[in-house]
């Protein structure tokens, strides 16, 4: 539910927040909580791509202009409301 509300405001432009654990499958480490402030999707990995398609979602910082990924079963909240498992 959250992924789609995020794409709904991406479509129309408008920037969200959300905050995450961190976890480099490559590493197999995390670097805690991150937060990030104003964020808008970008096209993700197709299933071809990567194995991790469904979980891994793109997005935008727009406040660090950077590209970056997290892991959607990590996802803590999404403009401020906590997320259920």
């Amino acid at each position: 539910m959250a992924v789609k509300r995020m794409r709904e405001l991406t479509d129309v432009g408008v920037p969200f927040s959300f905050e995450f654990v961190s976890y480099s499958k490559k590493k197999k480490e995390s670097n805690g909580v991150k937060s990030v402030t104003r964020a808008m999707l970008r096209r993700s990995y197709t299933a071809k791509q990567s194995s991790l398609s469904q979980q891994l979602i793109a997005y935008v910082d727009l406040d660090e202009k950077k590209n970056r990924q997290f892991h959607l079963p990590l996802l803590l909240k999404f403009n401020n409301y906590t997320i259920k498992p």
